[in-house]
């Protein structure tokens, strides 16, 4: 079986012994592509009402939601943090020991390693990487799948327990194979 190296970070197998995909090259810095990318759609969960309005009731200073009223009104007055990558128009990928790393511009960084790990369900196959988690509000499911060499699509999936789903889709172009901090070789 001989072993590839794609990118000098990630390892892709190959040979018919191993049974397993190999793993897509997704390293190096990404551009948002504006243009191909779209906004924000939104699916209607079924009963919920007034057309995704939050509807509640003010008891003492604490929202309690109505039935079928959309969005249950926070007790806290926080609001989840939506996914960096969302925000972000530049991405660098990097793979350092099985473990994907997405640094999203000076807004934050995830480390996806393939398997169940801290919560999360992280699959890494054929041309796409996937990630998966819960919490006692929401579900979130972020997509990075290949389109061609050199261009990326990435799907967000916010499916909070009450309200809708919002789904993101957006399409970045390779700028580099290599990280910007790479030094080349003499």
């Amino acid at each position: 079986m001989a072993l590839l190296l794609c990118a000098g970070l990630g390892a892709a197998t190959a040979g018919a012994s191993g049974g397993e995909e190999p793993k897509p090259d997704l390293t190096g810095v990404w551009v948002l592509n504006a243009d191909a990318s779209q906004e924000l759609v939104r699916k209607k969960k079924a009963g919920e009402g007034l057309g995704g309005l939050r509807t509640s009731v003010s008891v003492g200073g604490m929202g309690i939601p109505l039935p079928g009223g959309g969005q249950a009104a926070a007790t806290s007055g926080t609001k989840l943090k939506d996914p960096d990558l969302l925000f972000c128009q530049q991405l660098e990928i990097s793979v350092v020991d099985e473990v994907v790393v997405v640094s999203y511009q000076g807004l934050g960084e995830d480390h996806m390693k393939p398997g169940k790990h801290q919560g999360k369900k992280v699959r890494w196959t054929g041309s796409k990487l996937s990630e998966h988690y819960e919490t006692t509000s929401r579900k979130v499911d972020k997509k990075f799948q290949l389109t061609s060499p050199n261009q990326m699509k990435v799907t967000v999936k916010l499916n909070p327990k009450q309200g809708s789903t919002r789904e993101y889709r957006k399409v970045f172009d390779r700028a580099s194979h290599e990280p910007p901090d790479a030094v080349p070789s003499e």
